[in-house]
């Protein structure tokens, strides 16, 4: 995964930047934010992927195909969730007073409804008797992902106007 590693070196230079210039901490905060989303909705990307990728396999068991389905299905609403936080932050650099609660209002729930259902996928996955292989290749990702996703809603949640 380069990208996400690119994006948090990424960030590191634009923090040290940022205290160079004296711009404020609430700046840095929201694009440590960002890039926690962004790397979150990555990670979910990549799950994805997977996931398709592993419902092509042949010979694959009725129950192992519908287990994939449903989490695929979680996994595409995180992701749709994540790109509509990661679009939304982008506004609170720009705003102040209600405008900033009204968008950073709406990046925790959607970044949160995102854990929700990365959450669901993985309930889904530890309950059932699946093909070793595919739930291993599966939940180590979705571990990750949840892990990822909770760090970046934390983070949000600390932002201040």
């Amino acid at each position: 995964m380069a990208r996400p590693t690119l994006q948090l070196l990424l960030l590191a230079l634009y923090v040290l930047y940022i205290s160079g210039t004296g711009e404020s901490a609430a700046l840095a905060n929201i694009v440590k934010a960002r890039t926690a989303l962004t790397t979150s909705l990555a990670t979910a990307g990549s799950i994805k992927a997977n996931i398709l990728k592993l419902k092509t396999l042949k010979g694959l068991k009725a129950t192992d195909s519908k287990v994939l389905k449903d989490c695929l299905g979680h996994v595409e609403e995180s992701v749709d969730k994540l790109s509509q936080s990661v679009r939304e932050i982008k506004f609170l650099g720009q705003v102040k007073g209600d405008k900033f609660v009204f968008h950073r209002g709406n990046v925790q729930t959607w970044t949160s409804t995102a854990l929700t259902e990365i959450n669901d996928c993985e309930e889904g996955l530890s309950g059932k008797a699946l093909d070793r292989k595919i739930k291993g290749s599966v939940q180590g990702q979705v571990t990750n992902a949840k892990k990822l996703i909770s760090n970046a809603l934390a983070t949000i949640n600390q932002l201040a106007q």
